[in-house]
């Protein structure tokens, strides 16, 4: 009896993968290659039986891209191909394939024989792109001061990046293949800075290194300066006022002719306190600097103390004459006028002297006179005010007119 069974399902077995008696399983073969008509190891090659029942083998193609499908039975087979980063091309598409009943490459259909071998010509995949993970190294520096963020929030696509220190933040993302050439949006928030977005295209396989810099929040400073003892000087509208570490044209700087003025830098943080060395420079003066000035986190603060400006000085001397060639009459009215200072001086014998004016500054003077005849003269001329080494600096002689 258990001979009987045995015979039996030899039969059985026999019809399944060799058919009718008498008929010889196959084998189909090829090659698979990439786009430059490279040989591509490891693609998994599917043969579908296009009948019942449904059969399916697969093989691996080897390292010349070379494949063999096995124990095939007689009939037409779909083939199918895959490999991670490629384009797919699956048996169902080739099943439905509307090139009727050809057979071969162009539609990747085989028919098994009888103990045939059906040698199905080169394949080619596409490549996706290259796919793999990146290494995101972002640093984020203050566009104003160039000094690191630490305390920022950084992010690429849905991933969150981790601080690696001295401002850089770090994190892999990984890319699927056909990714390579979509951007992710990287976005930086940060106390006391304007959120920052932007996009980076991925390296998969590679480090994508980048400097992004972020625009920080800005408060005001004010305040007022004495220009040191000369009170009704209406010159500090024209004084420069620089910040270290700041760019000029940052600070937005105004001033007038009061002594007041007004910048603009970046606003501390609840864990960031701003201090800032504020420097002053003016034409005849010599320069001041006002250091540690606390930026507030937002609006406007004023320094507490006034700070004076000393002036570079030299005295000024010069003649006076009238038309007739004398220097006038003894008079109280005689006097010499520096219009931009609001200082006078008192001509006396046609000669009068300012002790102490600002050099290497433009200036007007105005000198009155009362002539021979009893009436009021007058002249005017610039000049600018050098430092020459005597200790005086001299104006050519000025002639009044009536």
């Amino acid at each position: 009896m258990l001979r009987i069974y045995s015979f039996l399902l030899l039969l059985f077995v026999s019809h399944i993968f060799c058919g009718s008696a008498g008929v010889k399983n196959g084998t189909i073969s090829g090659s698979v290659r990439e786009g430059v008509g490279k040989p591509l190891g490891g693609v998994t090659v599917f043969a579908v039986f296009q009948g019942q029942p449904q059969i399916i083998r697969q093989a691996i193609s080897d390292a010349n891209g070379a494949y063999v499908l096995n124990n095939l039975r007689v009939g037409k087979y779909a083939l199918g191909f895959q490999k991670y980063g490629y384009e797919t091309i699956s048996a169902e598409e080739t099943s439905n394939s509307t090139e009727g009943s050809k057979l071969g490459p162009t539609n990747l259909k085989a028919y098994v024989e009888s103990g045939g071998h059906f040698v199905m010509g080169p394949v080619t995949l596409k490549s996706l792109g290259a796919f793999g993970t990146t290494r995101y190294s972002i640093r984020i520096l203050d566009s104003l001061t160039g000094e690191t963020v630490p305390e920022a929030t950084v992010t690429i696509g849905v991933h969150q990046a981790y601080q690696m220190g001295d401002g850089t933040y770090a994190v892999d993302v990984p890319t699927e293949p056909g990714e390579a050439s979509k951007p992710l949006e990287v976005s930086v928030f940060a106390p006391g800075f304007k959120d920052t977005k932007t996009q980076l295209l991925p390296a998969p396989g590679g480090i994508l290194e980048q400097v992004l810099q972020v625009e920080p929040e800005v408060s005001e400073i004010d305040g007022f300066i004495n220009l040191g003892g000369l009170p009704s000087a209406n010159l500090f509208s024209q004084a420069t006022i620089l910040v270290d570490g700041l760019p000029k044209e940052s600070l937005n700087a105004q001033t007038d002719d009061s002594g007041y003025f007004r910048i603009t830098v970046p606003a501390s943080t609840p864990v960031r306190l701003r201090s800032f060395h504020i420097n002053i420079f003016m034409r005849g003066f010599f320069p001041i600097r006002i250091p540690n000035v606390v930026a507030p986190v937002a609006g406007s603060t004023t320094i507490s103390y006034t700070p004076s400006l000393t002036p570079q000085t030299v005295a000024v001397v010069g003649q006076v004459n009238t038309l007739m060639g004398g220097t006038g009459r003894p008079s109280a009215s005689n006097q010499a006028v520096i219009v931009e200072l609001g200082v006078t001086a008192p001509i006396q014998a046609g000669t009068f002297v300012f002790p102490s004016v600002p050099v290497e500054f433009p200036l007007t003077l105005k000198v009155f006179l009362i002539n021979e005849n009893a009436e009021l003269s007058s002249a005017e001329t610039g000049f600018t005010a050098a430092m020459n080494g005597t200790g005086s600096f001299s104006l050519p002689t000025l002639i009044t007119q009536p």
